[in-house]
This record gives C-alpha cells, sequence and structure tokens, in this order.
C-alpha cells in the first residue's frame, strides 16, 4: 500500500509540475515582450527628443518623462546616456544602410550608395550628428570594422582581380570613404554643400577612384602616373 501510494504521488507531482510549466513559459514570455515594447518606447521617444533639441540636452529622465516611464525603468535598461545611445544607433543602423548585410557586391554599385544612403543621412540628421558625437556610435562602429573592411576588400578584389592584395586593401579603404556617415557630415556641415551638392561631389570621387584603381592601380600605393609625362 505504501509503495503503491508513492507511485501516485510522483504521477501526480509530475502531471502537476508539466502543467504548470507552460504557464511559467506563458509568463516570462509576458514579461520579455513587456521589457522589449518599453526598451522600444525609450528609444522611440530618444528620436523624438533629438530632433528638436540638442544632442548634449539630453538625459535619462528627460526621456523617461517623454516615455512615460519612470527613471529607474530607463536606467534599468540604459545605464548611461552612452549605452542609450548605443541602442538608439542600432534601432536605425538599417535605415541608415549600414548593415553589413546592405553592402553591396558589385564595386560598380559603390558610387550609388551616396545617393542611396546620403538622403536617409538627412533624413535622420539630428540624430545622427548627434550619434556622430556620441562615443557609443564609434565604439559599435568599431566592434564591426574588421568584418566591414574585410567585405570591401573581398568586393574590390571581386570587381579587380588584378589588384595585389595591398592594392586591394587601400583601394577599398579609399572607395569606401566617401558614402559613410562621417563624409556626409564633412561635406554638409563643414564645407556647406547642399545635399544634392554632396552626392554629386562624392559620386563624382567614388567613381573617379574606382577608375584610377582600373587604369592605374599602383598610384595607391604611391606610384602616381601624371599626365603628360614620359617613363
Amino acid at each position: 500500500m505504501t509503495i503503491h501510494l508513492i507511485i501516485l504521488s510522483l504521477i501526480y507531482y509530475d502531471d502537476v509540475n508539466k502543467k504548470k510549466l507552460p504557464a511559467r513559459q506563458y509568463r516570462s514570455s509576458i514579461r520579455e515582450d513587456h521589457s522589449a515594447q518599453t526598451r522600444e518606447r525609450i528609444i522611440a521617444a530618444s528620436l523624438s527628443y533629438l530632433r528638436t533639441h540638442e544632442p548634449d540636452t539630453l538625459t535619462l529622465p528627460a526621456v523617461g518623462k517623454l516615455a512615460g516611464v519612470s527613471p529607474p525603468t530607463v536606467y534599468a535598461h540604459f545605464p548611461t546616456v552612452d549605452d542609450l545611445y548605443l541602442g538608439i544607433y542600432k534601432s536605425i543602423e538599417w535605415r541608415l544602410g549600414l548593415e553589413l548585410e546592405q553592402y553591396p557586391q558589385q564595386v560598380e554599385e559603390l558610387a550609388k550608395l551616396p545617393k542611396i544612403n546620403f538622403p536617409a543621412y538627412g533624413r535622420n540628421a539630428k540624430v545622427l550628428r548627434a550619434l556622430l558625437l556620441s562615443p557609443a556610435y564609434h565604439r559599435v562602429r568599431q566592434s564591426n570594422r574588421k568584418e566591414r573592411i574585410q567585405r570591401w576588400i573581398a568586393s574590390m578584389q571581386a570587381g579587380m582581380p588584378n589588384l595585389t592584395p595591398p592594392q586591394a586593401r587601400l583601394g577599398a579603404v579609399a572607395a569606401n570613404a566617401f558614402w559613410v556617415p562621417g563624409m556626409w557630415h564633412w561635406l554638409t556641415a563643414n564645407c556647406g554643400l547642399t545635399a544634392e551638392e554632396a552626392i554629386r561631389v562624392a559620386t563624382w570621387a567614388t567613381a573617379s577612384l574606382i577608375h584610377a584603381l582600373k587604369t592605374n592601380a599602383g598610384g595607391v600605393e604611391g606610384d602616381v602616373a601624371h599626365p603628360g609625362s614620359t617613363g
């Protein structure tokens, strides 16, 4: 009788646990969804704030008030303003065309990137300029720099198989310098070019560099052929 009761108890205990497990998983899923939604609300509030305020006035309590959450909740998701900027960047990275998966496979397509990306930079100008001043932006760009440059080099080698490894590396960096946010900011904010002028200059520079690599790849290593010179 005792053994029989023990067996029944074990069966009941196991059955109860099986019934309870999905409920715990369900509650956990709800909490995770709620946390993700709160995080998105904070980021959305930050983007809204940066569109109408100067970057150096951004504070976590201010963002929390705008998002309708308490300061401790904001700090739980983003302990520092730098962490918040990192979250902001990751949330709009795809919108700016900066994800590695968005990188063109053909080297000839590089000259099209200013026309594609610069308008996106312009639509997010205040936020992007705030990010450019943030250590978080540069930290995340540094984190995938090696993979990013390897993609540039692979594309360059595929389009120009005659390049030596040093020429492909240096040429890839040069040809990819004109469509990134830093160059857009320099052309528009520092040099005062209009959006259309910045696109034209960056497109021309990229196409010229690609042409130069095809006709005089040695120039990227310092062996520059001057027009009119004789050998």
